[in-house]
């Protein structure tokens, strides 16, 4: 905790037989600053054990209505500090006393206020599904505050804050169900989104620096679905010309899946996007633009359109999209494992059940790698920057993986084969025409 008063140095006495007198400001037990009155007294006129200037002294009242007044100052700056969230450090209480205006003391924007200011300031840099999140966190942290009922500020955001917001959302939460309790994976989002936040505070100087070390971002492994390509096959296959909403929806979900896109873009698809056998498009997340090679198939679906495609938002496609599914007879029985604190949930679905927009991407990252394309190419076109974030959207099974290695083998030992081949040619060749 901060402390500050004035002070003298002890046995320290200038050529002229006087000595020094600061404000001794300690940040912590390490730093510290001396600010200087700038008066100079004889030491015999300094009580070194109360810290205070002696009524001998023979300009006591002018010195000390000096003394006060500084202490006074770096006191109203800490106060000040304390009340809006600042880290009182001595840099910023330096600089706060080289200011010509006396700090008041203010509390004019609570926890939520700077929270909401970060949301707004935020639309426009990121895409809508992130401020969807914000929110979402926003609405968390406001049913945490009612559930303790304790009011939510930065000088309370330490590690003890950390755990009870875990324990909170992952069996106290609302969902959107009514139901109660987040998935793990979702406990992490709340928590890496709330570090967003308390990290852009910091350095905005808005609040203290705080230990978010042991703030651990929580995740596991889902079992989430990916449609192979005969199953996209299926889809592509199907007769919906009596169902103009599911033949649109349909057309979507094979973009998706044959062009590694996300909802966002290719649901934003313009005609001047497409060059020829290409589609060249700033991407919503990165702002950088990629260009994507299309297939006959995704070429003709846009021609169907004459490049413009119809407008759908995300909550209608998620919900055909199941129906589409559905209609093509994805119905595997699949189980999905998840973890509630230390519990385990296991739910059982039809496949169609779990077909989403996020299902496209996944479908197109592990349908390309299975079909041979090296990573480095999809990575290119999926947009993934990092090895370990895109082999989170290979969705390989134990059979997958297995027909895939033996696939390997065949084509190593053809090569084989066909390398020995070509060398007892040559061989032959030689031999035939030196023999000759």
């Amino acid at each position: 905790m901060e402390s500050y008063y004035p002070y003298v140095k002890p046995n320290y006495v200038t050529k002229d037989g006087d000595t020094p007198v600061y404000i001794r400001y300690n940040y912590d037990r390490v730093k510290r600053a001396f600010i200087p009155v700038n008066i100079s007294i004889d030491p015999n006129h300094w009580d070194f054990k109360r810290r205070k200037l002696k009524k001998a002294c023979p300009e006591f009242e002018k010195y000390e209505q000096k003394i006060r007044k500084l202490e006074n100052r770096v006191g109203k700056i800490v106060e000040y500090a304390h009340e809006n969230y600042l880290d009182p450090t001595i840099e910023f209480v330096l600089d706060e006393l080289k200011k010509d205006t006396v700090i008041k003391g203010r509390k004019d924007k609570s926890f939520f206020d700077h929270l909401d200011d970060f949301i707004e300031d935020s639309k426009g840099k990121v895409v809508n599904d992130v401020i969807k999140d914000y929110n979402s966190l926003k609405k968390h942290l406001k049913g945490f505050a009612k559930h303790t009922k304790q009011e939510i500020t930065f000088l309370g955001i330490n590690y003890q804050f950390y755990q009870k917001f875990v324990d909170y959302l992952t069996y106290h939460a609302v969902k959107p169900d009514e139901s109660k309790g987040l998935a793990t994976n979702t406990v992490g989002k709340q928590i890496k989104n709330l570090k967003i936040f308390l990290k852009d505070c910091m350095r905005k100087k808005i609040c203290r620096k705080i230990d978010l070390e042991d703030f651990k971002t929580l995740t596991e492994e889902v079992d989430k679905i990916y449609l192979t390509q005969e199953e996209i096959d299926r889809i592509a296959n199907l007769d919906l010309s009596d169902n103009e909403e599911w033949d649109q929806v349909r057309d979507y979900l094979l973009i998706g899946c044959l062009t590694g896109l996300r909802f966002s873009d290719f649901s934003t698809i313009q005609p001047f996007h497409i060059k020829g056998e290409f589609l060249s498009k700033k991407i919503n997340k990165t702002h950088r633009t990629q260009t994507i090679p299309l297939k006959p198939e995704v070429l003709k679906i846009f021609e169907k359109y004459d490049n413009q495609l119809p407008k759908m938002n995300n909550t209608k496609f998620n919900i055909l999209a199941k129906k589409v599914g559905e209609k093509a007879d994805i119905d595997d029985e699949i189980e999905q494992v998840y973890k509630k604190g230390s519990d385990k949930i296991r739910t059982l679905h039809k496949k169609y059940e779990l077909i989403s927009s996020h299902t496209c991407r996944r479908s197109f990252c592990t349908n390309e790698y299975l079909a041979g394309t090296p990573i480095f190419l999809i990575m290119k076109i999926s947009g993934h920057k990092t090895q370990k974030s895109f082999m989170r959207y290979l969705k390989i099974d134990e059979n997958d993986a297995a027909e895939k290695m033996m696939e390997m083998w065949r084509e190593r030992e053809k090569a084989k084969v066909k390398s020995q081949e070509k060398s007892e040619s040559v061989e032959n060749e030689y031999y035939a025409k030196h023999l000759d």
